[in-house]
């Protein structure tokens, strides 16, 4: 089945299965989202079962809108409905990306912000291993609790690991000195050890 407007990633097998087994029971409920000339925008799943099922489907049919309108209509459907992990997220946004979407266009179709989606187009600036930034995306969706424990973890000093979350972001349109200057001062130090380490460091280029 022919799917232009799918990033999202495909259903596994288990989740396919009950979504045709539920459909087998009580039918398609909600409509399938197709354009002008019958190509699914929305609901390539529930197509599919209904296809092997051999039964019909409601449709909607969407007419006079861009490729770029259709996409982001799927997007905002699919994204409504469907909880996405961190990989499943970064592997849209380079999908994304390699139709020649642009970082603006992804963060305001997505929902997901400018800065995530630069980091997960550029996942290892100045050096970074992936285990490192795994922690940093951690760190960043927590709030940026534990740091010393993921510190630790990698063999750092809080300092460090905190400018390597200074590089990270560094060009991504946030200003992460003034994020990593707060953290310190809630931690109650280390600020001032931090700005001396981050001066002794090579410029960020």
């Amino acid at each position: 089945m022919t799917a232009p407007y799918q990033f999202l990633p495909a259903l596994t097998d288990d989740e396919f299965a009950a979504l045709k087994a539920n459909i087998e029971q009580r039918g398609v409920i909600q409509p399938v989202v197709v354009d002008e000339a019958g190509i699914v925008i929305d609901g390539h799943h529930r197509a599919r079962a209904c296809d092997e099922l051999g039964i019909d489907y409601p449709r909607v049919v969407l007419e006079g809108m861009s490729d770029d309108e259709k996409v982001e209509q799927a997007l905002v459907l699919n994204l409504g409905r469907r909880h996405l992990t961190r990989d499943q997220k970064r592997d849209l946004v380079v999908r994304l990306r390699d139709a020649g979407r642009t970082e603006r266009w992804i963060a305001t179709a997505t929902g997901i912000p400018k800065s995530t989606v630069h980091r997960y187009l550029d996942p290892a600036p100045n050096g970074a291993t992936l285990d490192e930034l795994a922690v940093l995306e951690d760190l960043i969706e927590d709030g940026l609790a534990d740091i010393d424990v993921n510190a630790a973890l990698l063999g750092m000093t809080r300092i460090e690991l905190l400018a390597l979350f200074f590089d990270h972001f560094a060009g991504s349109g946030i200003d992460p000195k003034e994020v990593v200057f707060n953290i310190l001062l809630q931690l109650r130090g280390d600020a001032d050890d931090f700005a001396a380490y981050i001066a002794e460091r090579e410029p960020v280029t």
